[in-house]
């Protein structure tokens, strides 16, 4: 078969990705339409995730229609549609560095070589042609030294067995194809973190401006949704008068009784405390109030959940859920920013807490009586003096003015108390605390 040489196959999908690649699935999408049309077969094009164990997969067979929509089918089976294990020939290749070639797998055997979960897709469902053999070949994706990937091409009932002149025709292809999905994936996770080191910066500014606790929650509750991304987030807070839990913030659900929620405290206390040492991350096994919220959460149509413990100073205060509409595993980067997220969190809870405490001290404590503030510095010195029972010698003496301006302004401070004498001037002084 007359190949286009594979110089020629990079520059075209330089020139292409360099136009779209903005995106790691775009970068697999655009190089895999483009390779199924140059050669026919079925093109996969794997990129690991953060979390290795899990891959990125794309699929394409534009020679026949049935393939495509067989394999489309497939991807949409999966747990989280578009994404797979890392499993098979795609992990014997990542982990060996090294190219696969079998030029010719009879059909019966040809499951050994897919991942189980494929494995288990094609005893179910025939493939929708009749196949009698194929040939595999896959091949490392790299870039920067690392290998990001693999490009696989598999040829149904091939007519000439693919050989070590097509492993040197593809490797470059996929090199130039793990570069630019490496160069998208680190654009797209600078963007990710800037936006989540924003949206940081967005609560500490609430946290900073506002005491209304419901308020910075809530925005809090926002940036999460739109850093992780999630389809809803709340805010559960403990409530140690009432020994429930209460819902303080939520953003993203339907139903219109969420923020009226509450659980008991004690049952959730009491099942965090037999969890051992107070957990930072709840499993979907631990979750708060899993069976009471059951069918609040079934009619909200959420598949997966993360969680967050908020404590403050070891103590359990609040928790921070995410909940997602769709199967999503967060990855390390994602959880470290629900965490931050989560000191925040405590931190506003915790300020509220220490404020509403001081607002009760500060009822509960009476308050001291002060003179008027139209009452002169001096006026103030000379009443406490009579109050002490000092002569107006005595005061003219302190203060040093003459005795006959001391005797002045006694005389003003008993006009003004409505006292008779000194005596009476200074008792009622002291009844209303001017002393």
């Amino acid at each position: 078969m007359n190949l286009p040489p594979s110089e020629q196959i990079v520059n075209d999908l330089s020139s292409a990705l360099f136009a779209e690649g903005h995106d790691v699935e775009i970068v697999l999408r655009l190089a895999i339409k483009i390779l199924s049309r140059v050669r026919h077969g079925t093109w996969l094009g794997v990129v690991m995730c953060d979390d290795i164990a899990t891959s990125r997969v794309v699929v394409a067979d534009d020679a026949d229609p049935m393939i495509a929509e067989y394999i489309k089918r497939y991807m949409a089976s999966l747990k989280k549609p578009g994404y797979a294990r890392t499993t098979g020939l795609s992990q014997r290749v990542i982990d060996s560095g090294e190219p696969v070639l079998v030029p010719n797998i009879p059909a019966e055997r040809f499951i050994e070589y897919v991942t189980p979960e494929a494995g288990e897709w094609m005893a179910r469902e025939a493939l929708p042609v009749p196949i009698q053999s194929a040939g595999v070949l896959m091949v490392p994706m790299r870039a920067n030294g690392r290998i990001v990937g693999t490009l696989g091409l598999i040829q149904w009932n091939p007519l000439d067995s693919m050989n070590a002149d097509d492993v040197l025709w593809m490797q470059p292809i996929a090199d130039r194809i793990g570069l630019a999905g490496d160069g998208a994936e680190n654009r797209t996770s600078s963007v990710v973190r800037l936006e989540r080191l924003s949206a940081l910066h967005r609560v500490a500014i609430a946290l900073a401006s506002s005491q209304d606790l419901r308020l910075t929650l809530t925005i809090l509750a926002e940036q999460v949704a739109a850093g992780l991304p999630a389809d809803a987030v709340d805010l559960l807070v403990v409530d140690n008068a009432a020994q429930e839990i209460r819902i303080a913030a939520a953003v993203g659900f339907h139903s219109a009784s969420m923020p009226d929620y509450r659980l008991p405290a004690a049952p959730v206390l009491h099942h965090l405390a037999a969890l051992g040492e107070q957990p930072r991350f709840l499993s979907d096994a631990d979750w708060i109030g899993r069976t009471q919220r059951r069918s609040l959460f079934a009619r909200e149509g959420f598949r997966s959940h993360s969680s967050v413990c908020v404590l403050v100073r070891g103590k359990l205060v609040g928790v921070l859920e995410v909940f997602h509409r769709s199967e999503l595993d967060p990855d390390p980067e994602s959880l470290e920013f629900l965490d931050a997220m989560a000191a925040h969190a405590a931190v506003a809870i915790d300020v509220s807490q220490l404020q509403n405490r001081l607002d009760r001290a500060t009822v509960a404590q009476p308050t001291v009586p002060q003179p008027p503030a139209d009452m002169g510095v001096l006026d103030r010195r000379v009443l406490a003096m009579v109050c002490e029972g000092a002569t107006n010698a005595e005061i003219a003496d302190r203060v040093h003015l003459s005795i006959h301006t001391v005797k002045f302004h006694v005389r003003r401070l008993r006009e003004r108390l409505g006292a008779a004498n000194r005596t009476d001037l200074a008792l009622k002084a002291t009844r209303r605390g001017w002393n």
